[in-house]
């Protein structure tokens, strides 16, 4: 039996098209800039993250999993598109049992791109995807 090629993708047509335009949106819109974690806003950008977590591990629940334990966000790049704010956080996040808060295995470090709303208080997924060349061990240890 083939395996399938990593570049294979099962799911919806429309999703692919949404995740490809948005991948282009945000790969063209320009500079990003890196914004600084501090006490005052760590907790809007922490937010921002269990958000995201929290919205893409429930549409990919399967049995025993039920999406991400959200650990802490590490990074924020900010970007204004069309007058709306894009962020890039990075987000440390684990797989976790349905009936436990526990992760069955380690922390792992993905980039969720959300969009600002106009009201500056609804946040839109853009995107949520694995940092598979990150290197997490700094916030690994902050994590457990």
């Amino acid at each position: 039996m083939m395996k399938p090629s990593p570049m294979t993708f099962s799911g919806h047509p429309l999703l692919l098209l949404l995740l490809t335009a948005a991948a282009a949106v945000i790969a063209a819109a320009g500079d990003w800039e890196e914004v600084e974690l501090f006490a005052l806003n760590q907790k809007q950008f922490d937010y921002m993250g269990r958000t995201a977590a929290k919205q893409h591990g429930s549409k990919i629940r399967k049995g025993l999993w039920s999406g991400f334990a959200y650990c802490r966000t590490v990074g924020v790049l900010r970007q204004k598109v069309n007058g709306r704010h894009l962020y890039a956080l990075t987000v440390m996040a684990g797989a976790c049992n349905f009936n436990t808060d526990r992760c069955l295995r380690d922390m792992e470090a993905f980039l969720a791109v959300v969009a600002v709303s106009h009201d500056q208080h609804n946040y839109t997924l853009l995107a949520f995807l694995l940092r598979e060349n990150y290197n997490p061990r700094q916030e690994l240890i902050k994590c457990v």
